[in-house]
C-alpha cells in the first residue's frame, strides 16, 4: 500500500518532485501516492497541476493525519522562509519524506 504524500508549495521545483515520485513508481517503487499540494497563495486555491489538486493552505496540514509531506519551498525569494514555514506546521520530523531519485548516484570520496 502506498503512503500518501502532500507537496508543500507550488513553484518551479514542484515539477521535479512530481517527476521524482512518478519515476520511483515507474521503477517499481510505489511507496508514495501524491495527494496534491498545499499552498498559501490565494490564486492557487482550487487549481490543479499535473492532475494533482491544491488541497488548501499550509495550515490545513493537520487535516491529513496519515500523509507524509515534502517541502519544495525554495525560490530565490522564499528559500529563507522554509524553516519558519516548516515550524509553523507543527509536524514532527518523521512526517517529512526523504526522497531520492532512483537514478541518483553518489561517487565514493577521493583519497
Amino acid at each position: 500500500m502506498s503512503q500518501p504524500i502532500i507537496l508543500l508549495g507550488h513553484a518551479g521545483n514542484y515539477a521535479d518532485i512530481v517527476d521524482l515520485i512518478e519515476d520511483l513508481r515507474d521503477a517499481g517503487d510505489s511507496r508514495y501516492e501524491i495527494l496534491g499540494f498545499l499552498d498559501n497563495r490565494d490564486e492557487m486555491q482550487g487549481r490543479s497541476f499535473h492532475d494533482y489538486p491544491v488541497l488548501g493552505r499550509h495550515a490545513d496540514a493537520g487535516r491529513f493525519p496519515d500523509a507524509l509531506f515534502s517541502t519544495w519551498i525554495g525560490g530565490t525569494k522564499t528559500y529563507l522562509d522554509r524553516p519558519r514555514v516548516i515550524s509553523e506546521l507543527h509536524l514532527p520530523p518523521e512526517r517529512f519524506a526523504t526522497l531520492v531519485h532512483p537514478t541518483s548516484y553518489v561517487s565514493r570520496p577521493f583519497p
